[in-house]
C-alpha cells in the first residue's frame, strides 16, 4: 500500500499484550471502513492511510527471538499471509479474504498459549531488569545525601515492577482462559 501523506491518519489506542485478538478485531473494521494499517512505531499510537473498504484479516504473533523470526515470516509468508509490520516484538500480518469465514493465523489453543508464554518471559525479563534492579540499587544507596536518589529508585522500581505484575497477571488468566477450552 502507498503512504500518501495527506490520506495518512494517526490513531491513539492502547492494548495489553493480552488483548491482542480485540486488536486485530480492530485493525480488521478500520480496513472494512477503507482505513489500511501502516505502521505502530511505539504503543498505542497507529497509522494509517485511507483507501477503499477491504476484508482484511489483521493477526498478530509475538516474537522476541531473533533467529525465529525469519523462519516464521517465511511460514506467514507461505500461507498467504502479508508481513504488515512490527512494534516490540509484536509482528503484525494481514491477508485479504471473501466471503464469511476469517482466516486465522493460530489454530488452535495450544499454538496461542506459546504466544502468550513467550510474551511473559519477555516481561519476565523485563520485570528483573527494570524492576527488581532500581529496587535492589535502592537499597544499597545509604548515604543521607543520596536520598532523593534513594526514593527516585524506589519509586521507579516499585512502579514498574507493579505494572509488569498486573501485565503478567493479565497474560497469565489469558492463558488459563485458553486452557479452560480444552
Amino acid at each position: 500500500m502507498k503512504n500518501n501523506s495527506n490520506d495518512a491518519k494517526v490513531i491513539f489506542r492502547l492494548f495489553g499484550p493480552w488483548q491482542d485478538e480485540q486488536e486485530e478485531i480492530w485493525l480488521t473494521k478500520m480496513a472494512s471502513e477503507g482505513y489500511h494499517f501502516v505502521k505502530c512505531t511505539k504503543p498505542g499510537w497507529y497509522t494509517f492511510i485511507k483507501g477503499e473498504s477491504k476484508k482484511v484479516k489483521y493477526c498478530l504473533d509475538y516474537q522476541a527471538s531473533a533467529s525465529e523470526r525469519e523462519k516464521y515470516r517465511q511460514l506467514f509468508d507461505d500461507a498467504g499471509w502479508e508481513y504488515a509490520g512490527e512494534m516490540n516484538n509484536w509482528h503484525y500480518y494481514r491477508k485479504e479474504y471473501e466471503g464469511t469465514e476469517a482466516p486465522e493465523i493460530f489454530t488452535d489453543n495450544e499454538s496461542k498459549i506459546q504466544k502468550y508464554k513467550r510474551v511473559l518471559m519477555f516481561f519476565s525479563l523485563l520485570l528483573l531488569s527494570l524492576g527488581v534492579l532500581p529496587l535492589s540499587i535502592s537499597l544499597l544507596v545509604r548515604s543521607e545525601g543520596l536520598d532523593f536518589l534513594r526514593g527516585f529508585l524506589m519509586g521507579m522500581g516499585s512502579g514498574i515492577t507493579l505494572i509488569m505484575v498486573l501485565t503478567m497477571s493479565a497474560t497469565l488468566g489469558r492463558i488459563n482462559q485458553l486452557k479452560s477450552r480444552y
